[in-house]
């Protein structure tokens, strides 16, 4: 700078200083390798992100913390547990609001269940006349035909077509029948736990035992 006025050099100067990245007001990051060994850089390699990492102010403080993945993972994994826990606490509660809503007394309870139950065996009954009903006209069906059969002559295709819709008929009502006792064991079980869990609400304990207490 020989040759430059002072004051214009020291003008130079300034400018160049503050044109240079300012690296101590910069943030540097403190993290362990795949050995447990901390490093401080302005950089984290990669492969070492997932370990976890502290970011740092321009004085060593810690600004942020980043947890390793695997305990990001456990802390997910916990938070699902979490909300899962939550979800089950507020579903029963809503069931237990419906269940008070609905029923004063277990014998409340009881009557509705054994009037849906004698809707299922209402519903059986009938299917099981109706497979009767379908089962006499087969053998009528099947008689007729034999006789046909005895004198050579040719079945007529609507007792064919009579029988084989008979058949499916009755192979209709059995299968409802199944499906409807499976429903029916379904919805005593259902009730059952309704008792017992209204039984917990109304007088703290399980049913079975106000039961034996009773007796």
């Amino acid at each position: 700078m020989s040759g430059m006025p002072l004051k214009q050099a020291i003008t130079l100067l300034l400018i160049l200083l503050l044109s240079q990245p300012a690296l101590s007001a910069g943030y540097s990051y403190r993290y362990r390798d795949n050995d447990g060994i901390t490093h401080i850089g302005y950089s984290i390699p990669p492969q070492f992100v997932e370990n976890g990492y502290e970011m740092l102010n321009d004085q060593g403080r810690v600004v942020e913390v980043v947890l390793p993945k695997k305990a990001l993972d456990k802390r997910s994994q916990e938070m699902m547990r979490e909300a899962e826990a939550r979800h089950q606490f507020e579903l029963q509660r809503s069931k237990d609001e419906a269940l008070l809503r609905f029923y004063s007394s277990i014998e409340d309870v009881e009557r509705v269940r054994e009037r849906k139950l004698l809707e299922f065996d209402n519903f059986i009954s009938i299917q099981q006349a109706n497979i009767i009903s379908y089962k006499k006209k087969v053998a009528n069906l099947q008689s007729q035909a034999a006789d046909l059969e005895r004198i050579n002559r040719e079945i007529p295709k609507e007792i064919l077509d009579t029988l084989t819709t008979l058949e499916e008929k009755i192979s209709d009502a059995e299968e409802a029948i199944e499906l409807k006792r499976s429903e029916k064991e379904k919805v005593r079980e259902a009730f059952e736990q309704d008792i017992k869990r209204l039984s917990i609400l109304l007088y703290g304990e399980d049913s079975d035992t106000t039961q034996s207490a009773n007796n």
